[in-house]
């Protein structure tokens, strides 16, 4: 078996047959369904079968939906300990995208 996903970090992949891929979710399908998949969308590409780090790693980031749970000041004061500046977000979405993105760089 292979995995495939979605190479956009946002949104979703629709390919006809109730197929959904989410941004950055892994699919997983047979080799041959892989080899399909990603010569007919270039939006697809192949992942390799990692376990996830240590579970503690995980702990420590945010996820979407741990940011929604947070009330907008809640999310400023994310965002200024990571050294963004909140006060060119004008909503909750750009908030909270600002977050995965600081989050995205510093662990690189």
């Amino acid at each position: 078996m292979a995995k495939v996903q979605y190479k956009s970090k946002e949104g979703v992949l629709h390919i006809g047959g109730g197929r959904f891929f989410y941004g950055q979710k892994p699919v997983q399908v047979s080799v041959e369904e892989k080899g399909e998949l990603l010569k007919l969308y270039k939006d697809l590409e192949e992942v390799e079968d990692k376990e996830r780090q240590s579970s503690e790693d995980d702990e420590d980031k945010y996820t979407e939906a741990s940011l929604k749970k947070l009330n907008a000041e809640q999310q400023k004061e994310v965002i200024l300990s990571m050294g963004g500046d909140p006060e060119e977000i004008k909503n909750e979405g750009e908030r909270i995208a600002l977050i995965l993105k600081l989050q995205e760089e510093q662990g690189e």
